[in-house]
Formats: C-alpha cells, sequence, structure tokens
C-alpha cells in the first residue's frame, strides 16, 4: 500500500474489513468498484447523529469503530473507501466539489451542495469513475472541465450532469492535516458549516412519522436546524430555529422561524413562504389558547375543526390568540406580507365561510385526489407494459427496432417509472394519513378542495370578497399559525439539539478561548 499520513490504526482496520469482503481470485476492477459501491450506498448509513453524540464530528474508521459511530457524512465516508479503494488497487484520488448542482437524466429534481467529497477512481476502462456512495454514484467520467462533469449511465444508474464553481483535488496527506485539523473542538466546527442531516425519521404526530432534521453553522456562535414536515396534500411545513450561544457556550438566545415550502436544497428552502418568527414563549402562549380551544371542539383537537367557527364562538380567546399572532405578523417584511398574502386569504375565506357547517366540499371532493392519483397510475402502468412488450420483442429479436426509435422508448420508459414512483409515493402519503386519522385527512382535503375553486382568481377578487363577507385577515393568519404548534411542540427537543447542546457548547467557547 503505498505510504500515506492516515492512522495506522484505521489503515489495519480498513485493511481487515476489505480482506473480509474480498474474493478469493481477483475480480475485475470494475466488480471491485461496485462492491465498494453497494457497501456505502445505503441511505440509512448516513447521519450526524453519532458525531453529535460523541463530539468526534470527523473520527477516523478506528475512532469510529472504538466510539460506536455508525453513521457517515460526505467527509468522513472518505478515509473508509479511500482506504478500501486503495487494497483493491484503483488508485483513488480525493477530490472536491465546491457550490455543485447535478441533474440526473429523466427526473426534474436538482440536487445540490456546497462543499462535497468524491474519490476518482482507475478501473481501467476507456473512462475514469467517480465513486460517490453519498450521491448514488459510481459511474464513468464521460466528460470533465473545470467547472462540469458529465457522468455517463452505469446499469440502472442514471446519467449524470454535476456543475460546480471549481474542483479540488487533495493528496492522502493533505486530507489527512485537514482531517487532524477538524479534530481540534473549534475547528471541527467547520463540519457544521455546509450542514449536516442530523436525523431522517422524526415522530412529529400521528400522521407525520418522516420529518428530517438538518443543522448549520453559522456563525461563531450560531447554530441553526431546519425540521421539514412532509404535508400530503398540500405544501411542506418547514421549521427553523437559531440558536445563539455565549461565549462561555451556554444558549444565550433562541429564535423560531415558521414557513411552507416546496422542496429544498441542502441548504436551502426551495419555494419559500415565510409564515412566522417568534420564541418559543409566544409560541407556547398560543399553544395555550389553542389547548382552550380544543376542549370546546366536539373532537378536543383543533387540527380537527375549523379554527375559525372555535374562535367566533369564543370572543375572548379570540381575542387573546388574534393579539399574539397579529404581533407575529407585523414582524414580517413587506416582501414577505405580500408573499404571504393570497394563502392568508383564501385561508380567511375557509374559516370564515359557513361556520355552521363542518365542512365546506363533499366527501367525494375530499377523495377526489385519491382517485385521480389511483386512475393516473393505472393508466402509466399501462403505457409502460406497451413499451415492455416491445422492447421485449425486440431483445429477443422477435422484430428489429431502429437505434433512433429505441433509445426514444428507453428514454420514455425511464421517464414513465419516474412518473409513476412519485404517483405511487403521492398516493401512498395520502392513503396513510387517511388510514392514521381520518378526521386530519378530512379536514386537510377539504381545504385542499376550498382553496381549488381560488386557483387562478386575481388577487383583488379575493379581496373583494373577505370585504364583502365581513371576514377578519387576523382568523386566517391565526389558523395559518396555529397548523404548525402540534409539530414545533412534539419535536421540541430535536429542534433544540437539546441531546447534544453540552457538547456543542464547549466547541463554541473553545472557538471565543482561541480568538482571545
Amino acid at each position: 500500500m503505498p505510504p500515506h499520513q492516515f492512522p495506522e490504526e484505521s489503515v489495519q482496520k480498513v485493511k481487515e474489513l476489505a480482506d473480509l469482503s474480498s474474493h478469493q481470485k481477483q475480480m475485475p476492477l470494475i466488480l471491485e468498484a461496485e462492491s465498494i459501491f453497494r457497501t456505502f450506498s445505503k441511505s440509512g448509513m448516513y447521519g450526524f447523529q453519532d458525531q453529535l453524540r460523541t463530539g468526534l464530528y470527523a473520527p477516523w474508521p478506528h475512532e469510529m469503530y472504538q466510539n460506536n459511530v455508525y453513521s457517515f457524512n460526505c467527509t468522513s465516508i472518505i478515509p473508509q473507501i479511500y482506504l478500501w479503494a486503495e487494497v483493491l488497487h484503483l488508485q483513488p484520488q480525493i477530490v472536491q466539489f465546491c457550490d455543485f448542482t447535478q441533474y440526473r437524466d429523466g427526473s426534474d429534481d436538482v440536487e445540490s451542495n456546497n462543499s462535497h467529497f468524491a474519490l476518482i477512481i482507475d478501473v481501467k476502462k476507456k473512462h475514469p469513475y467517480l465513486l460517490d456512495p453519498f450521491w448514488d454514484i459510481c459511474n464513468p467520467i464521460r466528460e470533465r472541465t473545470p467547472q462540469r462533469m458529465v457522468l455517463g449511465a452505469k446499469g440502472d444508474r442514471k446519467r449524470v450532469v454535476r456543475e460546480y464553481s471549481s474542483l479540488l483535488e487533495y493528496s492522502p496527506e493533505e486530507f489527512a492535516a485537514m482531517y487532524h485539523r477538524l479534530h481540534e473542538p473549534a475547528e471541527s466546527l467547520e463540519m457544521l458549516a455546509c450542514g449536516q442531516k442530523v436525523e431522517k425519521y422524526i415522530p412529529t404526530t400521528k400522521e407525520t412519522t418522516s420529518s428530517t432534521l438538518m443543522a448549520f453553522y453559522d456563525s461563531p456562535q450560531t447554530i441553526r436546524t431546519r425540521l421539514k414536515i412532509p404535508q400530503p396534500g398540500i405544501t411542506d411545513k418547514f421549521i427553523g430555529c437559531e440558536l445563539t450561544y455565549t461565549p462561555q457556550g451556554e444558549i444565550g438566545r433562541t429564535s423560531l422561524e415558521l414557513c411552507l415550502g416546496q422542496n429544498t436544497t441542502w441548504t436551502d428552502i426551495v419555494g419559500k413562504t415565510v409564515v412566522a418568527r417568534g420564541s418559543f414563549s409566544e409560541f407556547e402562549a398560543i399553544r395555550s389558547v389553542a389547548k382552550h380551544l380544543a376542549l370546546y371542539s366536539p373532537q378536543r383537537k383543533t387540527s380537527a375543526v375549523r379554527l375559525g367557527p372555535l374562535l367566533h364562538e369564543n370572543q375572548s380567546a379570540a381575542k387573546d390568540l388574534c393579539a399574539i399572532t397579529t404581533q407575529l405578523y407585523h414582524r414580517l417584511q413587506e416582501d414577505e406580507k405580500e408573499s404571504l398574502q393570497q394563502r392568508l386569504l383564501v385561508r380567511t375565506l375557509y374559516e370564515q365561510t359557513e361556520p355552521a357547517q363542518e365542512y365546506l366540499t363533499t366527501e367525494k371532493e375530499r377523495f377526489a385526489r385519491i382517485e385521480e392519483l389511483r386512475l393516473k397510475g393505472l393508466s402509466l402502468r399501462d403505457r409502460t407494459e406497451e413499451l415492455e412488450r416491445e422492447l421485449w420483442r425486440h431483445g429477443w429479436k422477435l422484430e428489429s427496432l431502429e437505434q433512433p426509435v429505441l433509445r426514444r422508448l428507453r428514454r420514455e420508459q425511464s421517464k414513465l417509472s419516474l412518473e409513476t414512483e412519485k404517483i405511487d409515493h403521492d398516493l401512498r402519503d395520502l392513503l396513510r394519513l387517511h388510514f392514521r386519522n381520518k378526521r386530519a385527512y378530512h379536514r386537510r382535503m377539504d381545504m385542499v378542495g376550498f382553496a381549488e375553486q381560488w386557483k387562478g382568481a386575481p388577487l383583488e377578487n379575493i379581496e373583494e370578497t373577505v370585504r364583502r363577507q365581513g371576514c377578519d385577515p387576523a382568523v386566517g393568519y391565526a389558523a395559518m399559525v396555529v397548523d404548525f404548534i402540534p409539530f414545533l411542540f412534539s419535536a421540541r427537543k430535536e429542534i433544540e439539539l437539546r441531546r447534544y447542546r453540552a457538547s456543542i457548547g464547549e466547541k463554541i467557547k473553545a472557538w471565543f478561548e482561541r480568538e482571545m
């Protein structure tokens, strides 16, 4: 093995593991590369909770085994796969992608990260390969420029185009020096600067069990977390929490941001709409009023009924709730209020139209989305079967297809596969929501059905309807804020990183001591 600066304990540990999984006779290098990829491409292997628990943000392989660290991130995976690739004579080269964005054939999703490590390996083929298990990549590098890399398809792994501001190469000595530096308490905070996925499956409420928590190091004394709460049928919710530490490593201030969004990149929320900013004490006061109102609900839960009728019947509680939420609304920037306006007005109408009625749509309308997805899925499967029949006949030489036709059919097959997968996912989420909490399902789809009536309507028309019906936008805004309360308090410990506060505080304290 070529000499390098990685700790000897790690070199021996990975060599043992590589020897255990090796075959009796020499395998082609491409198959050896595939064996590394299959070992480390499982999504459950990636996370940062073990690192936060132990305080080892950049553990060497032998330290992971000694301290029961079972999860990797895109940096800590590198010593493991580098040493393994070295044992298998794949001549690994460590590279760092800065500010990258990547696109996969057949998918509309855009993946990105501002700093990411991977390996380039030599499998003795026409092209070198990029080995990046974190992003499910072990593909040939068809094109490489200073700002762009094109990865060819390999098996069921699609073609990928990755664009970046720069691509840096590291020698083993350079990477080891950086990694040793990240063992210092103050320096190790850099591992959080680009964001780390702390936990993926945080149960928040009965109907939502897959919320994802990210953590970021924003400044010398600020840690930020972001909880994504998937919402089948409607726009996803996000809760951001900013933890400001004192120079002594204690929590000095905590602030919250509630928002809606279409999706996320690694660091940002796509289509972000801020709903409110405030403190836990303010949202606790809102929670207290909501609990009081729940006593007047037949289901004892505000999430199962419209908030507007409850506030109408309890004017004192309405006054208290709207007094708090109106303060939150006034804190929003003018452009944030403008972005929120149409949602707010439609929600205002929903909460105050026909207050005596439990639902504003029929049961058939509330199940319409499920039926629509079911029928669309069946249609896609019918077309997929047609394509498979054509490709099967070509494969067995029962008929011959021209290459342009063959490529078109395969592209369509790939696209249909992705569309079917998304529809199945959306349908499964709605069915699961209905199975777990029927009242929450009907309330949510009632809101969706009502909002559909106003889709595409000019803002002026909605404003005029609100005025004509004498509806109070403060009630609609209060309802939007109350929607977040169950998620906020059920996941409060995770959002505040309570299990890891002390170890994070020690690192921030070390940073201040170093700067003094």
